[in-house]
C-alpha cells in the first residue's frame, strides 16, 4: 500500500503493507515512524490470479504506533469514513 503523511510542513510518502483491513480502520506496517495523530491518506493494490487488479482508497488518523518486527512499525489507523473502491472517483471514459 502507498501511504501519504504530512508533520508539520512536510509531506512525506512510504510503501507499507496491510496487516488487517476492516472498514473502520485498518493495521499496516511501515519501515518508516509515521507519528501518532498524524492524518494519512493511502491507496491499497490488491490483485491475485481470481481477482481482477482494485485499488481501494481512504484517509484517517494513526491512532497507535508500536516497534514492530525487523526494525519495522506496526501502525493502526482510525479511517475518517469507509475505505471504498478507487474507481468510485475516477471518470468514466466513454469509447
Amino acid at each position: 500500500m502507498h501511504v501519504l503523511f504530512q508533520t508539520g510542513e512536510v509531506a512525506s510518502q512510504v510503501e507499507a503493507v496491510s496487516k488487517n483491513i476492516s472498514t473502520g480502520g485498518l493495521l499496516l506496517e511501515s519501515p518508516v515512524l509515521v507519528p501518532k495523530d498524524s492524518v494519512i491518506g493511502f491507496v491499497i493494490s490488491l490483485s491475485g490470479r481470481k481477482l481482477r487488479p482494485t485499488r481501494l482508497t481512504g484517509e484517517g488518523r494513526v491512532v497507535r504506533v508500536e516497534p514492530g518486527a525487523s526494525m519495522e512499525f506496526a501502525i493502526a489507523i482510525e479511517c475518517k469514513k469507509p475505505i471504498s473502491q478507487i474507481e468510485h472517483y475516477l471518470p468514466t471514459l466513454s469509447s
